[in-house]
């Protein structure tokens, strides 16, 4: 277990570094690297557990515990900054760490205090029946990370829903499931975290140290994860032209919009689709599209969702994957391998054509090509 958590913090500094020397540093970036530096500090803090430095470095150990106040705060900013969805500057930030700040100016007055005991000061209060402030103290440390993990999951879920209807093209990187993903993971951690401080005062310390490096050991995948896509990660947003922001957008996709009105953007959509083929560009974007037949973007993403049924996303992909099958009913489909003629169609990717491809027809590329030519 030593040698994992070791490897935890190794890890995390390593993902750290490998961020900072960026070539192209932005500032989702440098909150990500900070993150990293954080996680390396509790690991180390783990490792001293470990080694049972609380008798040669008790005020290290102590004042550290107010790192469970910055977890949610960094990766609340991190993903706001990843997203494009708020310029994260020191002053605006700032009142996200004023919990982080009051219970670390408390801990570094206990442990350095004469009234500092062997003991943590939580144990201290419980075993001096203090227990309405033991239990308050316990849950907000808990409570604090959840809530900013379930804004966090929040956003990344209007994220997901923004690109399907702005973008054509899909990746990892950009709907943000491995975030989701490891906001869950984490939040599960923050619950059982929560569960051993509340249980711990008066049991056996061996088992809910082992059950706290479990929980760190745990976190080294979610580092690996994290360090990862943090370094290879795609801008999110991507430069287009287009005077509409989004706040305009989702301001009048509530102004309804008469039938012979939409019926006519629908028919300028449908022309320049089947006429000039515009879904053949991998990077189509709804602003892109809008700027081509002079419509606005918000009017024709209303069109698309309420008369048609689909969102911008969904829309171009299905002209893509017309285009794969009547391809594949040409005899010079093979001069090309599959994945090739599915990027000449306006795919992407691989992993994203296979997706679409076998949501909208029910099997893979591969399977269908067999069963046409059989």
């Amino acid at each position: 277990m030593e040698s994992l958590i070791s490897g935890g913090a190794i890890l995390a500094f390593f993902c750290a570094f490998v961020i900072y020397k960026k070539p192209d540093k932005k500032v989702a970036d440098r909150l990500l690297c900070l993150l990293l530096l954080v996680l390396t500090i509790n690991y180390l803090v783990n490792i001293f557990r470990i080694w049972d430095a609380r008798n040669f470095a008790p005020n290290v150990i102590g004042t550290s515990a107010a790192l469970i106040f910055v977890y949610g705060p960094l990766i609340y900013l991190y993903i706001l900054s990843f997203t494009g969805r708020k310029k994260i500057t020191i002053k605006n930030s700032f009142q996200h760490f004023i919990p982080f700040l009051i219970y670390e100016v408390f801990n570094i007055y206990y442990f350095t205090s004469d009234n500092f005991r062997e003991q943590n000061y939580l144990e201290h209060a419980y075993l001096n029946h203090h227990f309405f402030y033991f239990y308050l103290v316990t849950i907000l440390k808990g409570l604090h990370p959840l809530i900013y993990l379930a804004i966090t999951l929040n956003i990344t879920l209007h994220h997901s829903s923004y690109m399907k209807k702005n973008y054509s093209f899909d990746s990892i990187h950009m709907n943000l499931k491995w975030m989701r993903y490891l906001v869950v993971s984490m939040s599960v951690l923050a619950i059982i975290a929560v569960i051993l401080n509340v249980f711990r005062v008066g049991k056996p310390e061996t088992i809910f140290h082992l059950a706290g490096e479990i929980v760190m050991a745990s976190a080294t995948i979610w580092i690996f994860t994290i360090g990862y896509y943090g370094f290879k990660k795609t801008p999110v947003f991507i430069n287009i032209k287009s005077n509409e922001k989004p706040a305009a957008q989702e301001k009048y996709q509530k102004t309804k919009i008469e039938n012979n009105y939409a019926d006519e953007i629908r028919k300028a959509l449908l022309k320049k689709m089947e006429e000039e083929k515009p879904f053949l560009n991998p990077k189509l974007n709804i602003a892109e599209l809008a700027e081509e037949i002079n419509y606005p973007s918000y009017q024709i993403s209303q069109v698309l969702n309420d008369k048609m049924g689909m969102t911008f996303f969904d829309f171009v992909n299905n002209y893509r994957i017309q285009e794969i099958k009547s391809r594949m009913r040409q005899e010079n489909f093979e001069q090309l391998t599959l994945l090739g003629n599915a990027l000449e169609s306006g795919f992407n990717s691989k992993a994203s054509f296979n997706r679409i491809f076998k949501k909208s027809v029910g099997m893979t590329p591969s399977e269908y090509y067999k069963k046409y030519h059989n």
